[in-house]
């Protein structure tokens, strides 16, 4: 495999297809399904109308399963994979194999829906393991196919110049995600990409400062996408902590972290 490290550094992006094992994405979108059907007790039919459908009837539970997805196995066992492990270590010159995954993601992005969107952003924002981005590396990858309609994410080549903001989050009474918007004055001059087309087993790797943001799905179906976060942890830069889970049932999530 032809990695082009080169067009990494250069771009602050690699797409690379087929890196994926597409037999535990066919696992994952398996127990994505077993999971909707035992928690939702709907009828087994069309699977994105009844998620679609669910979502809409009853948050509450929709939240339960949507939180269930985040911690399920197969989403490590994927985001472990030799092929994948060894393209970050090369992506980060880690020539130890010394690497921390934090902040596993499984997101469901519906039809019109931007509720749980991002505006143009950094991860380097959110998540502080590293100082310097060149030291850290986010892969992005489709549980189904994603297209222009379904919506995929865009990105602002080269826009990691701009270094990390750092930008203090913002609540919105609109959005159900925090926000940590990037002044718009900085953005002007970079090219904006949109990926077309992304079929399971294609991957995304960005650059920790690379400045994103998701596309809206204006398709009939689901936008499933894994995302996980992955760090050098012997650059000198690297800030340790732990992945503390917060539960959905709000009264065990105080009786165990206060």
């Amino acid at each position: 495999m032809n990695l082009k490290i080169h067009n990494y550094d250069k771009y602050g992006y690699l797409i690379l297809k087929n890196v994926i094992d597409k037999k535990l994405l066919t696992e994952l979108r398996q127990i994505i399904k077993k999971n909707f059907y035992f928690t939702s007790k709907f009828k087994k039919n069309n699977f994105h109308k009844d998620l679609i459908k669910y979502r809409m009837l009853n948050k509450k539970n929709f939240g339960y399963f949507f939180d269930t997805l985040q911690t399920t196995s197969i989403n490590y066992k994927i985001l472990t994979q030799s092929k994948i492990l060894s393209i970050v270590n090369k992506l980060l010159r880690n020539t130890m194999k010394c690497i921390s995954l934090t902040d596993v993601s499984l997101r469901i992005d519906p039809p019109n829906d931007n509720r749980n969107s991002l505006k143009w952003h950094q991860d380097s924002s959110y998540f502080r393991q590293n100082k310097n981005a060149k030291n850290g590396t986010v892969v992005w990858l489709p549980v189904f196919t994603v297209n222009s309609k379904t919506g995929t994410i865009e990105i602002l080549e080269k826009s990691y110049e701009i270094g990390p903001q750092n930008i203090k989050r913002k609540k919105s009474k609109k959005n159900l995600s925090s926000q940590r918007d990037i002044n718009q004055k900085l953005l002007k001059g970079f090219k904006k990409v949109h990926f077309n087309l992304i079929k399971p087993g294609d991957a995304i790797f960005m650059n920790m400062d690379m400045v994103h943001r998701s596309s809206i799905n204006v398709g009939k179906v689901n936008r499933v996408s894994l995302i996980g976060r992955y760090h050098n942890t012997i650059s000198g830069d690297y800030n340790s902590g732990l992945n503390i889970f917060k539960y959905s049932d709000s009264k065990l999530n105080k009786e165990v972290h206060g």
